[in-house]
């Protein structure tokens, strides 16, 4: 691995860390009832897991966002994060999936 491709692969492990802390302090936030902090900290979160297209961060911090969302008793946003969640890790399986797949037909050939 190159120095500039270790540079790049140490920040990316930077950023997620970084999105993970700031996800647990958003729910600190929730459950001190600092529902508009917490709703700016988990939005920073979601910015670094989605630049770094950590597809299981990314889902853990919308479920984080739908439930600081019932808090606020935004019920239809926190319905749309979960339609999307799915949605998301539906993807993600059927792409899995495909992939599985065309292994298995290459290793058979």
């Amino acid at each position: 691995m190159s120095g500039a491709d270790e540079k790049m692969a140490n920040l990316k492990m930077f950023r997620i860390s970084l999105a993970s802390r700031l996800m647990n302090h958003s729910d600190c936030l929730r459950e001190a009832r600092l529902l508009d902090e917490s709703l700016t900290t988990i939005n920073e979160a979601f910015t670094l897991y989605h630049g770094e297209n950590d597809i299981p961060g990314l889902l853990k911090c919308m479920g984080l966002k739908g439930l600081l969302y019932t808090d606020m008793s935004d019920y239809h946003s926190a319905e749309e994060i979960l339609c999307e969640c799915k949605a998301i890790a539906y993807s993600e399986y059927q792409t899995q999936q495909n992939e599985i797949s065309v292994v298995n037909v290459q290793r058979s050939h």
